[in-house]
C-alpha cells in the first residue's frame, strides 16, 4: 500500500511540473516573435529613413544647382547693366563735350587770339584751332608760324588756354579734368603747339 501511495504522489508531482515547462516554452516563442517584429520594424524604419535622406539630398542638390544658376544669371545681368550704364554715361559725357565745343568755338577771345574751333573728345584728347586778332595777325607768317619770340608766342597761347579753362570750369563741375587733356593747338589747321601735363611746347621746339 505504501508503494502505491508513493507512485501516486510522484505522478502528482510530475503533473504539477508539466504546465510550468509549457509556460516557459510559450514565453520563449512569444519573445522570439516580438523580437522578429521589432527587427522588421527597425528595418522598415531604417529603409524609410534612408529613402527620405536620399530624397532630401537630391532635393538639396537640385536647390543648390538652381541657386547657383540663378546667382550666375544675376551676376551676368549686373555686368550687363553696368556696361549699359557706362555706355549711357559715356554718351551723356560726349553730348556735354559737343555742347561745350559749340559754346567755346568763336566765343573765347583774348587781345591777341580767338578760338576758331574747339573739339574735346572723351579720350582726353582735344584740339583748338585758333585765329589771330587783326593787329596780332600782322605777326602771323602763315602755316602755323609767327614772327615772334617763343616766349611771346607762348604767353599769347597760354592766355587763350586760360580763358578756355575758365569756361571749362564754369561748364563742368569737375574743372580739374581740364588738365587731363592733351591739347593740340593749330592755326588754319597748321600745327602751332601742344599743351600736355601743364606744359606748352611749340611745334619744332
Amino acid at each position: 500500500m505504501e508503494t502505491n501511495t508513493n507512485l501516486q504522489e510522484d505522478t502528482s508531482v510530475q503533473e504539477e511540473q508539466l504546465p510550468k515547462v509549457e509556460s516557459k516554452s510559450k514565453f520563449s516563442r512569444s519573445h522570439i516573435i516580438l523580437t522578429l517584429i521589432v527587427g522588421i520594424m527597425l528595418v522598415i524604419n531604417i529603409t524609410f529613413l534612408a529613402a527620405m535622406y536620399s530624397r532630401i539630398t537630391s532635393f538639396e542638390q537640385s536647390v543648390n544647382q538652381n541657386l547657383n544658376s540663378t546667382t550666375e544669371k544675376v551676376n551676368d545681368f549686373e555686368q550687363t547693366l553696368n556696361l549699359v550704364k557706362s555706355d549711357v554715361d559715356d554718351n551723356f559725357h560726349r553730348s556735354d563735350l559737343l555742347r561745350f565745343d559749340e559754346y567755346v568755338s568763336g566765343g573765347v577771345v583774348t587781345n591777341q587770339l580767338i578760338v576758331e574751333k574747339a573739339q574735346f573728345l572723351s579720350n582726353d584728347i582735344a584740339s583748338i584751332d585758333m585765329t589771330s586778332q587783326p593787329r596780332f595777325s600782322l605777326n602771323y607768317e602763315g602755316e602755323g608760324r609767327y614772327e615772334l619770340s617763343d616766349r611771346e608766342l607762348k604767353a599769347a597761347i597760354l592766355a587763350l588756354l586760360a580763358e578756355v579753362e575758365s569756361q571749362y570750369r564754369d561748364y563742368f563741375y569737375d574743372g580739374d579734368t581740364f588738365y587731363d587733356y592733351t591739347i593740340y593747338i593749330t592755326q588754319q589747321n597748321y600745327s602751332v603747339a601742344t599743351y600736355e601735363n601743364g606744359e606748352l611746347k611749340l611745334t619744332g621746339e
